[in-house]
This record gives C-alpha cells, structure tokens and sequence, in this order.
C-alpha cells in the first residue's frame, strides 16, 4: 500500500524513504510458496507422495444409464 500511495501521487515520501516499523499487531511477510516444493499440498493431492484417503462409503458414483 505504501508504494500505491506514492505512485497515485497519496503521499509525497515513498516508502524507501520511509522509517517504517511494524505495529505490534502486524504479522510477519511470508512468501508466497506456490508453485514450490514449498508449497501447501494438501492430503490426497496428486502433486504429494502421500494416498488418497480411503471412501468412507457415503457416496454413490454416477453410472450411466441408472
């Protein structure tokens, strides 16, 4: 949001130029991990060494004709 101020002539210091700190409240950056071996597979994906969990038997596949 900083640097859209800046850009959008909404504040005359760009955010270099700043003494930014954090509030207490804010957390910290983290990077966007998609499309990294770092990214967030959940179970059953295709893209993890893990099995897709078992059919718990509350569902019926469609068949054609039925």
């Amino acid at each position: 949001p900083g640097w859209h101020g800046w850009i959008h002539h909404r504040v005359d210091t760009p955010p270099s130029s700043e003494s930014y700190k954090a509030r207490e409240w804010q957390k910290p950056h983290r990077a966007n991990l998609t499309g990294t071996p770092g990214a967030y597979r959940p179970q059953g994906s295709i893209l993890t060494n893990q099995h897709r969990p078992q059919v718990t038997g509350d569902y019926d596949a469609w068949t054609p004709g039925s």
